[in-house]
């Protein structure tokens, strides 16, 4: 699904504080018309793609567990987004 991939993308880009992790897209849109005389227009098209989770940092005290499947910090906040009884992931 695009949802996925989406997370996917998210989940490789570096960490960057509280901040959500956002897509950028600027695109050019253009228009012809069926009478060649008038000029082409174009409009220009950005689009932000927000990730729906914003990974924080925090301290607290708590019992986890460690995913051995995961060998970077991208594909352990990747196990914790699949995982609905993950609320934060230690790296």
């Amino acid at each position: 699904s695009i949802a996925r991939q989406m997370a996917a993308i998210f989940d490789t880009m570096a960490s960057s504080g509280a901040t959500r992790k956002k897509v950028t897209l600027n695109c050019g849109v253009w228009g012809m018309f069926p009478d060649h005389s008038l000029t082409p227009i174009k409009a220009n098209l950005n689009i932000e793609i927000f990730d729906d989770i914003c990974w924080v940092s925090k301290s607290f005290k708590a019992y986890y567990s460690t995913d051995s499947s995961a060998t970077s910090e991208s594909m352990c906040r990747a196990n914790c987004r699949r995982d609905n009884n993950c609320p934060s992931y230690l790296r």
